[in-house]
């Protein structure tokens, strides 16, 4: 099955699916129905055409050899259950590895065992783990900051924003006889604001970004006995979160 007919079949249903839902609800807002009858449309769509459906369309992906340790998120060698925004369809349920070292979704075929990869620049965001990721092009950012694109998870979206960079990289050590190379986390941090992104790493450099309000924010720091070096990512979200409440 071509790209072309399996677009077509999909605006088809979208467009068939979505006035029929418009004509039957007239009370109901437009957004909703829409909303609604694309997924319908989405079901249907993927029941009908099975494993030509446009989730199956990325390449097939195979694990690394030679490296101790797991590459993926949370370093969890086993699917969970996500969701994700695929070519511009909301699908739920689908099972999900996240590799942070390619920086990759991983997922399966219908046949259980065949393994793929999504292409990235179809994907608009996922959730895997009760963590929102985003996918953020190198033209959104500032290119004294940011070297390069990919996902971030998005722990944090007011105002400002608070996204991780989660990835990992491999390290080597010399052992007795042979060279070991193994994965380790590098999470890099970013408040965007005003849509600039800015890296930090510690508390003192988060203040900062936060201009004049720092002042206060230490003293919410202070009264609260929040220990920022104790648990870093809920410290910054609560940071963030009373620093948008400054502004209500």
């Amino acid at each position: 099955m071509n790209r072309d007919w399996n677009n077509k079949v999909r605006l088809i249903l979208i467009l068939l699916l979505g006035f029929n839902g418009i004509s039957e609800a007239q009370s109901v807002k437009k957004d909703t129905i829409l909303y609604n009858a694309a997924q319908n449309a989405k079901q249907f769509y993927v029941k009908a055409i099975g494993e030509q459906s446009g989730l199956y369309n990325g390449e097939e992906y195979n694990y690394y050899t030679g490296l101790e340790g797991v590459a993926y998120f949370k370093s969890k060698d086993f699917y969970s259950d996500g969701k994700i925004v695929y070519d511009g369809f909301l699908y739920e349920k689908v099972p999900l590895l996240y590799d942070l070292y390619k920086d990759k979704i991983i997922s399966l075929l219908p046949n259980g065992f065949t393994k793929y990869s999504f292409v990235n620049e179809k994907v608009n965001s996922f959730d895997l783990y009760n963590h929102h990721f985003i996918r953020v092009d190198i033209k959104d950012m500032t290119k004294d900051i940011l070297l390069q694109g990919g996902f971030f998870d998005q722990i944090y979206n007011g105002k400002c924003k608070i996204l991780v960079k989660r990835t990992k990289i491999s390290q080597e050590t010399m052992g007795t006889q042979t060279l070991k190379k193994y994965f380790i986390n590098k999470d890099i941090y970013y408040m965007v604001k005003d849509n600039i992104y800015s890296a930090f790493s510690g508390e003192k450099k988060l203040l900062t970004l936060f201009g004049d309000r720092k002042k206060e924010l230490q003293q919410y720091l202070k009264d609260n006995k929040i220990k920022f070096n104790k648990d870093p990512e809920n410290a910054m979200i609560k940071l963030a979160t009373y620093y948008d409440s400054l502004f209500n």
